[in-house]
């Protein structure tokens, strides 16, 4: 599947956890992303880390991590909710 065009991802409540927040966090395939709902998906605070220091935070305008485990942490930027 081609992703290239894709900006905005919705992939709230899928359980994707720490290990895919890592994975969409390290990949290359999301060059136009601006938009990324990760709302209830058992994210900690590995999963966030990963998220705030990839590149692909750099073109995000909205990141949502709402209902996760790492929501109690306050985030470090004011586009993260």
């Amino acid at each position: 599947a081609r992703f290239d065009a894709l900006t905005r991802l919705n992939l709230s409540d899928n359980g994707i956890g720490d290990r895919g927040a890592t994975a969409l966090a390290e990949s290359q395939r999301l060059p136009r992303l601006t938009y990324l709902d990760l709302s209830v998906n058992s994210i900690a605070e590995a999963g966030k880390r990963a998220l705030e220091a990839s590149p692909l935070r750099g073109r995000l305008v909205k990141l949502i991590l709402t209902g996760n485990p790492c929501e109690r942490t306050p985030p470090r930027d004011p586009n993260v909710r």
